[in-house]
C-alpha cells in the first residue's frame, strides 16, 4: 500500500464469523491506516478497503488482525509507504569533465517532500545552489570531477514517514536515459601577436585559440626566451590569453612558445614565434636618392640605449684612415630620429685637389645593444677626390 492511495483486499481464513455466530467482525490496522470499508461475505471470508494517511509504521507494514466475540486472528502484514518515484528527463544528458553546466533540472513525480531526495550519479560531480520539490530537483551548478556514463538514480525520503514499501527502504528510480560526462577538448592554438620581437625587448603577446582553460595557463617558449605576467584566460573555457616574453639578447631567429593548460584537458598547443635581431642598417634617404622609404622596413620595434659604430678598412690613397666613430641612439623618445653620417673629402679654399689626389675605403657597422655587439650586413665602398683631373664623389652599397 502506498502512502496517499487507497486499496481493497479480501482477508480469506475460518471463523472470520465465529461459524456465522458473528456477524460483525473487528478487523484492526494501525499506525495511520485506515479502514474505510467494511464488507461481510462469509465464515471465510470478509472484504475490507483501506488507505494509508501516513507512513510511520517500523519495518515499512503495519499488521491486520480480525477480531470476534470468540477469538483474535494472528496477524496478517501489510507493506505500506510512500509512492515510488519516476524520473521523467534530465534537462541536459551530455557534459564535459571540468566544466561547470548551469541549471541542470530532472523532472518526474513523487521525489518527495521530506528532504531533498539522494542522488547517485555514474560519475563524480560537484553540485551547487540545489533545490527540491516533489516533481524536480534543480541544480545551478553542476560540474563533472571525472569522465563517465550511465544512469542518474534517485532515491526518495518520503512524504514525512521513515517506512517505505519493500523491507522499508526508500524507493528508488533510475533515469531514463544515460548522462555522460565526457573528457575536455584539447586545447588548440591558433595565433600569436605579435608574432615577432626584438632579441634583448620584454615583449607583451596575446596569444589566441580554444579550450587554454580558465585559470592561468603554464607557458614556456625556447630559446632561452622567459614567460612573465600570464594572465587568466578570457572567453569560454579558454580563448585567448596575454602573457609577456622576456627575449634575451642571446636569442635569434624562430622560437616555439608552448601553451599547457592547468585545468581540463593538459595536452599542450605551440605556435612559433620570431626573434628579431639587428642585422643591417637601412638608409632613409631622401627623395631622388637611395630608392628607399623614409620610414625605413618594418615592423619596428623602437629601443633605447642603443649604440651604432662605423668602422673603416682598406684604406688607400690621400690621406689617413678616419678612425672608428660611435653614436648613440634613443629610439624610443625619438623614434624618427636619423643616424646622420657625412663623409667627406675636402680642402680649404683657394686649396684644390691635384689629379690622384683621391682615397677609398670600405664602411662597415657594429650596433651595440643590451651588451651585447652586432655585426650589421651592410657595408659601404666610397671613393672621392679628383680621378684624372675629374672631381669624384662614389658611393656603393653592399645589401646581403
Amino acid at each position: 500500500m502506498q502512502f496517499g492511495r487507497s486499496i481493497f483486499q479480501r482477508i480469506y481464513g475460518t471463523g472470520l464469523a465465529a461459524g456465522g455466530y458473528d456477524l460483525n467482525p473487528v478487523v484492526a490496522v494501525t499506525n495511520g491506516v485506515v479502514i474505510t470499508g467494511l464488507t461481510y461475505v462469509s465464515d471465510e471470508q470478509v472484504n475490507v478497503n483501506y488507505s494509508a494517511i501516513n507512513a510511520t509504521v517500523g519495518g515499512g507494514s503495519t499488521p491486520v488482525t480480525v477480531t470476534t466475540s470468540v477469538a483474535e486472528s494472528a496477524a496478517q502484514y501489510i507493506p505500506v509507504g510512500d509512492l515510488t518515484p519516476v524520473i521523467l528527463g534530465i534537462s541536459q544528458s551530455n557534459f564535459v569533465e571540468g566544466q561547470t553546466a548551469t541549471n541542470v533540472v530532472i523532472s518526474g513525480h513523487h521525489f518527495g517532500t521530506t528532504a531533498c531526495p539522494t542522488l547517485t550519479f555514474p560519475f563524480s560531480v560537484e553540485l551547487t545552489g540545489e533545490t527540491c520539490s516533489d516533481t524536480s530537483i534543480g541544480f545551478v551548478g553542476f560540474t563533472p570531477t571525472e569522465t563517465g556514463s550511465g544512469y542518474v538514480s534517485l532515491q526518495s525520503m518520503g512524504y514525512g514517514g521513515q517506512s517505505f514499501e519493500g523491507n522499508g527502504d526508500p524507493p528508488k528510480a533510475d533515469s531514463p536515459a544515460q548522462v555522460n560526462s565526457q573528457p575536455p577538448p584539447a586545447e588548440t592554438v591558433y595565433s600569436i601577436l605579435p608574432a615577432l620581437g626584438m632579441a634583448g625587448y620584454n615583449q607583451k603577446v596575446s596569444i589566441a585559440g580554444a579550450n587554454i582553460g580558465t585559470a592561468p595557463p603554464k607557458i614556456t617558449a625556447t630559446g632561452g626566451v622567459t614567460v612573465s605576467n600570464i594572465a587568466t584566460p578570457t572567453g569560454t573555457n579558454g580563448s585567448g590569453v596575454t602573457a609577456t616574453l622576456n627575449i634575451p639578447t642571446s636569442a635569434g631567429g624562430q622560437i616555439t612558445v608552448t601553451v599547457t593548460p592547468t585545468t581540463g584537458n593538459t595536452t599542450s598547443a605551440t605556435v612559433n614565434f620570431y626573434v628579431q635581431i639587428p642585422t643591417t642598417l637601412v638608409g632613409a634617404g631622401y627623395p631622388g636618392t637611395l630608392g628607399l622609404p623614409a620610414t625605413g622596413i618594418g615592423p619596428v620595434t623602437p629601443v633605447t640605449n642603443v649604440a651604432v659604430t662605423e668602422t673603416f678598412s682598406n684604406f688607400s690613397g690621400y690621406g689617413s684612415n678616419p678612425p672608428p666613430l660611435t653614436k648613440s641612439i634613443d629610439l624610443v623618445n625619438a623614434p624618427y630620429a636619423d643616424l646622420l653620417d657625412t663623409m667627406a673629402l675636402f680642402l680649404v679654399y683657394p686649396s684644390s685637389f691635384k689629379p690622384g689626389q683621391n682615397q677609398s675605403l670600405n664602411q662597415t657597422f657594429t650596433l651595440t645593444y643590451g651588451g651585447k655587439i652586432f655585426n650589421l650586413s651592410r657595408s659601404n665602398t666610397i671613393s672621392m677626390g679628383n680621378f684624372n683631373g675629374v672631381l669624384q664623389d662614389n658611393f656603393t652599397i653592399t645589401k646581403p
